[in-house]
């Protein structure tokens, strides 16, 4: 059926997209949680060598996959779950051989880069976390591909369980008084366990062919197309919001860097709501697009983009004027000086009301995701 959205479409997709921003507005809300009990359980110079290293895993597993995960959305539910279950295992094979050469090069060139920046503090950190990149890396796969075949109950549970343990992971070590190098290896550690729980998934758990099939309508290099520029505009996204950090971390002293990282945030409401939303939104646009009809694909992303900004926008008002008590209240008056960074981080939420890059991702296009990517860097 074609034009606006039935009733019974728009609350099943709408029902799906709710799981899974209610699973990133709670990892959301932990990641922030995460900052807060750190910087009370360590000091502020251990509290700058775990974040200083979190921040590498991240920007290298945000980077190094190539935007092969963000594939699977397009994908899956162009071809159909009869090629699902090879696209996800191909995609996890390919992102583990990606992350090896990248986790050796932590390994062995990890404290040779922390005392060439002039902190050696971080070279056990960074051979440690290689672990933790290539069991990551591949471990991006199954909230992605349950996400592509709109399996929202499964992303909602499998993206739960990620945050809750990754939180764990870093805040029992430190509540039990342990080393950053102690803490690091104990999130490598559940790394690898949930690693593990995508092979079982997939060995034991998902139907279909595990190898690509002669009739199947993809290839490795299709992936590769897709996922390249997407890949590209996450390395320059992520300079956008990282590369003040590394700066600061260079420049300046671990004490004004754990200052400045608790303030140089996005509230959780960009990545767990706006974001989510219209991540979980892409099969259903993908098929939209695919029935040619428009005036449904543009009800999809306009109902969501509106629903979000009831949200957001008065929350960002009452942060942008009580931004220094609320520095104060979470992380103790000697962070005050966070409200600084932490206002002109807020300034930018007003453009973050969806996800605009999912629009052109679910027609098959995603060189202006790159695009817009670096013009944003430019401006920066």
């Amino acid at each position: 059926m074609t034009g606006i959205p039935t009733d019974k479409d728009a609350s099943r997709v709408a029902a799906g997209a709710g799981l899974v921003t209610l699973a990133r507005t709670v990892g959301g809300i932990l990641n922030l949680l995460l900052i807060v009990v750190l910087t009370r359980l360590l000091s502020k110079g251990d509290f700058a060598t775990v974040i200083a290293i979190y921040l590498v895993h991240e920007l290298i597993t945000a980077v190094g996959p190539l935007g092969l995960p963000s594939a699977l959305s397009f994908f899956v539910p162009k071809l159909g779950r009869q090629a699902g279950r090879s696209l996800a295992t191909t995609t996890s094979i390919l992102l583990f051989a990606m992350g090896l050469p990248i986790a050796l090069g932590l390994v062995f060139g990890g404290p040779a880069i922390a005392d060439g920046i002039g902190q050696p503090q971080l070279g056990i950190g960074l051979a440690i976390v290689s672990v933790a990149v290539l069991a990551d890396m591949p471990g991006q796969t199954l909230p992605s591909y349950l996400i592509a075949k709109e399996a929202y109950i499964g992303a909602f549970w499998v993206t739960l369980l990620f945050y809750l343990t990754r939180f764990a992971s870093f805040v029992v070590p430190a509540y039990l008084g342990y080393s950053p190098a102690v803490i690091i290896g104990c999130f490598a550690a559940v790394a690898v366990l949930r690693f593990l729980w995508l092979v079982l998934y997939l060995v034991f758990f998902e139907k279909g062919a595990v190898r690509r099939q002669e009739s199947d309508q993809w290839s490795i290099g299709d992936l590769y197309t897709y996922g390249l520029p997407m890949a590209a505009s996450l390395v320059v996204g992520k300079l956008n919001i990282q590369l003040d950090k590394y700066m600061i971390f260079v420049l300046l002293t671990p004490a004004a860097f754990a200052v400045f990282t608790v303030g140089a945030i996005e509230i959780p409401l960009v990545t767990s709501i706006a974001y989510s939303v219209t991540t979980a939104l892409i099969p259903t646009l993908v098929k939209a697009h695919q029935a040619g009809d428009i005036q449904r694909f543009i009800g999809y992303w306009h109902g969501s983009m509106t629903k979000v900004a009831s949200i957001m926008m008065p929350i960002w008002a009452f942060c942008m004027v009580f931004a220094e008590p609320i520095m104060k209240v979470i992380f103790s008056a000697s962070y005050a000086e966070a409200a600084i960074p932490f206002r002109v981080y807020l300034c930018l939420l007003p453009l973050r009301l969806c996800g605009y890059g999912a629009v052109v991702r679910a027609i098959g296009h995603t060189k202006p995701v790159l695009w817009a990517a670096s013009l944003g860097l430019l401006v920066n």
